[in-house]
C-alpha cells in the first residue's frame, strides 16, 4: 500500500512539523481543564517535551483521588480543585479541555474574548502526527466502523492504532507510531468541537440530533461533526454517507476529495450496494468486495458501516480480498446488538449504546420478529416522537426506566392516538414502568415468549443510573444470566 506523494512528502517532514508544534507550546501559559483520561494524557505529554502546565478540575482532592494527585506532583504539576478552580484562568492564553468540559463556561469563554485558544487531546495529536490518520464520526455506527477499518488495515500486514472516543488515548503511543502505521481514530463532537485540523481521511456516518444536553444547539453540534473535514486540503479524502441528506450535502464543501457510499449506486468513485453486491467504484472501474451473506451483522445501518469500511480501506490501499476476509470474521463490538444468549426460544441483545432515538430505531429495525424493548435512561434533550411511532407500530411489548420514561411515554401514547385515528394498526400490545434496572430486565423476561426477542436499547445516555453504557451494558448481560439461570 503507498500513499500519494504529497502525504509521503509530508512524513518525512513529521519532526519538523513535531518540534514546531511543541517549540509553539513552550512559549504558551497552558491549562489543563478537567482531569479525566483524556487531559490527564495531555498533561503528561505536555510535561513530556518541556512545558509547563497547571491542572484545574472542579473534583476535591478525595473525589479526584490519591492515585491522581500523585501522578500530578510526581510530574511536578500544580493543580486547582474545588468549586474555585477557574478562578486565575484568565492568566493562561492556552486551554486544553476534557471531551465532557463545555468551552461555554462563562470562565473560559472570557479567557477566549482576552485571547486565549482552546485546545484539545485530539487537536494536540492531529498537530504533531505525521502518520496517515482515518478520523470516523457521525451520529451512530462510529465504534463499529472505526473497529472494521482498523481490522481490515491489520488485515493487509499493516500496523493499525485504533483510539479516541473508543476509549484509549492516543498521545502517550505516539512514539511508537511508525511511518508506515495507521492510525484509525473513533471522534466524538466533543473531541471535534475544539480542532482546527483535520485527519487525511475524515468519515462523516450520519448526522441527527444528539448531545442537545453539551451543546447549545443542533446546528452547534452538526457544525463540531463537520470539524472532521472542514480543514482538509486537496490531498485529504471526506467520506460521506449519501443515503444521509445532510452528509450528501457536505460533498465539495471543504477542501477534501469526497468520496461516497450508500446503499443505492451513484455514479460517482466510492462503495455502493448493487443488489446484493458490495462494490467498490474507481473511475470506469468496478469490483465486487463481498456479498450481503459475507456480513455477520445485523441491520441496514451494517450494511452501510461496512461501505464507509470498505471505501476506507480501498483508499487506504488494502486490497478487496483482505477487506472480504476482515468483514467475514468481524463479530462486532461489545454492546452493539450484541447477542448474549438464547434461552427457551428468547434471544437476548445488549444495545446499550443507543444512546439517541434514531440508534433504537436502527436497532428494532435491524431484529426479525417481535421485540421487547427496555428503554430509558437520563435524557439528553432529544425528541422521541419518531421513536414513539417506530415503538407502536414494531414492538411488541415496552419496558420504560429511568429518568426519561414519561417522555418516552407520552411519544409512544401520542403515536398510538395518531395511529388508531388514521386506522394503521398498532403492533404495541402493552407499557410497563419499572423502578429500577433490575425491575426493567425482570419484567421484560416475564413479557417475553419463545421466538421473541428481549432488547435493551435505551434511547438515552445511562448517567441517571450508571457510570457509563458500558457498565449498563455489564449489568444487563449479568442480569440476563442470573435470570436465566434461576428460572431453567
Amino acid at each position: 500500500m503507498r500513499l500519494s506523494l504529497a502525504r509521503e512528502r509530508q512524513h518525512l517532514s513529521r519532526s519538523s512539523v513535531f518540534e514546531q508544534e511543541i517549540a509553539r507550546l513552550r512559549q504558551r501559559r497552558i491549562a489543563a481543564v478537567g482531569l479525566g483520561i483524556s487531559n490527564m494524557s495531555v498533561v503528561e505529554f505536555l510535561r513530556s517535551v518541556g512545558c509547563d502546565v497547571v491542572a484545574l478540575d472542579r473534583s476535591s482532592a478525595d473525589q479526584l483521588g490519591k492515585g491522581k494527585l500523585a501522578r500530578l506532583e510526581a510530574l511536578g504539576v500544580e493543580y486547582h480543585l474545588g468549586d474555585s478552580y477557574l478562578e486565575d484562568l484568565d492568566k493562561y492564553d492556552e486551554i486544553f479541555i476534557s471531551p465532557g468540559v463545555s468551552p461555554h463556561i462563562p470562565e473560559i469563554q472570557q479567557a477566549v474574548r482576552r485571547g486565549a485558544s482552546i485546545n484539545g487531546e485530539i487537536n494536540l495529536f492531529l498537530r504533531v502526527c505525521g502518520s496517515p490518520v482515518v478520523g470516523i464520526t457521525g451520529s451512530a455506527g462510529k465504534t463499529t466502523t472505526a473497529s472494521l477499518v482498523a481490522s481490515i488495515i491489520n488485515h493487509s500486514g499493516r500496523k493499525c492504532i485504533l483510539a479516541g472516543n473508543i476509549g484509549a488515548e492516543i498521545l502517550s503511543r505516539l512514539d511508537s507510531i511508525d511511518d508506515d502505521a495507521v492510525v484509525v481514530l473513533e471522534l466524538s463532537s466533543f473531541q471535534l468541537q475544539v480542532v482546527d485540523s483535520s485527519p487525511w481521511i475524515g468519515a462523516i456516518l450520519n448526522l441527527a440530533p444528539n448531545h442537545l444536553d453539551h451543546h447549545k444547539s443542533l446546528d452547534e453540534y452538526y457544525r463540531a461533526k463537520e470539524n472532521i473535514i472542514r480543514f482538509q486540503t486537496q490531498e485529504d479524502y471526506a467520506v460521506l454517507n449519501c443515503d444521509d441528506p445532510r452528509t450528501r450535502s457536505l460533498a465539495g464543501e471543504f477542501g477534501g476529495m469526497p468520496r461516497l457510499y450508500g446503499l443505492q449506486p451513484m455514479d460517482s468513485d466510492g462503495a455502493y450496494l448493487v443488489g446484493d453486491d458490495l462494490v467498490y467504484r474507481s473511475g470506469d472501474t468496478t469490483e465486487l468486495v463481498c456479498k450481503r451473506s459475507d456480513i455477520p451483522l445485523l441491520g441496514e445501518h451494517n450494511l452501510s458501516n461496512c461501505l464507509a469500511a470498505i471505501l476506507m480501506g480501498r483508499i487506504c490501499g488494502v486490497c478487496a480480498e483482505r477487506i472480504r476476509e476482515a468483514i467475514r470474521s468481524f463479530r462486532g463490538v461489545e454492546h452493539r446488538l450484541e447477542l448474549l444468549c438464547h434461552w427457551h426460544g428468547i434471544a437476548f441483545y445488549n444495545d446499550s449504546i443507543a444512546t439517541s432515538p434514531d440508534r433504537t430505531i436502527a436497532a428494532i429495525r435491524a431484529i426479525d420478529g417481535p421485540v421487547v424493548l427496555i428503554a430509558g435512561g437520563y435524557d439528553k434533550n432529544l425528541d422521541y416522537d419518531e421513536l414513539g411511532r417506530v415503538i407502536v407500530r414494531e414492538v411488541r411489548s415496552l419496558v420504560l426506566v429511568g429518568q426519561a420514561s414519561a417522555k418516552i411515554r407520552r411519544s409512544v401514547e401520542k403515536a398510538v392516538q395518531e395511529h388508531e385515528s388514521s386506522n394503521r394498526e398498532v403492533t404495541l400490545r402493552s407499557v410497563h414502568q419499572a423502578s429500577s434496572f433490575d425491575e426493567a430486565v425482570e419484567l421484560a423476561v416475564s413479557q417475553a415468549k419463545a421466538g421473541d426477542a428481549v432488547l435493551l436499547s435505551p434511547a438515552c445516555a445511562s448517567f441517571d443510573m450508571f457510570k457509563s453504557y458500558k457498565d449498563r451494558g455489564d449489568a444487563f448481560r449479568r442480569l440476563v444470566n442470573k435470570l436465566t439461570t434461576e428460572l431453567s
